[in-house]
């Protein structure tokens, strides 16, 4: 059953369009999970000026929590500067029970 993780970001003041940027950087958390075996998409959405939000579809569960750690890993240092611009967090996870698609 596939598998889908919502991150949903509190920014600094006006900062949505940085933290974009950034996701778009070939540095990327986007860039690292495309390697990983059972990432199927990462969506970037903008709410407002001040805050974002992610959605990563997954094979499986399994999948997803074996590649976060390793790629959360890898991504350290340049979790440190995402730090800056982020105020708060809140993720959401589950499989997908039931789609029209």
């Amino acid at each position: 059953m596939k598998y889908k993780t919502i991150s949903v970001f509190k920014l600094k003041p006006n900062t949505a369009d940085q933290e974009i940027e950034r996701c778009k950087s070939p540095e990327s958390l986007l860039n690292t999970l495309k390697t990983f075996a059972g990432f199927i998409s990462y969506e970037v959405i903008k709410i407002s000026n001040e805050s974002t939000m992610t959605i990563q579809t997954w094979e499986t569960k399994e999948h997803f929590q074996s590649a976060i750690p390793k790629a959360m890993g890898a991504h350290s240092a340049k979790i440190q500067t995402r730090e800056n611009l982020v105020i708060s967090y809140q993720g959401y996870s589950g499989e997908i029970i039931l789609t029209n698609s």
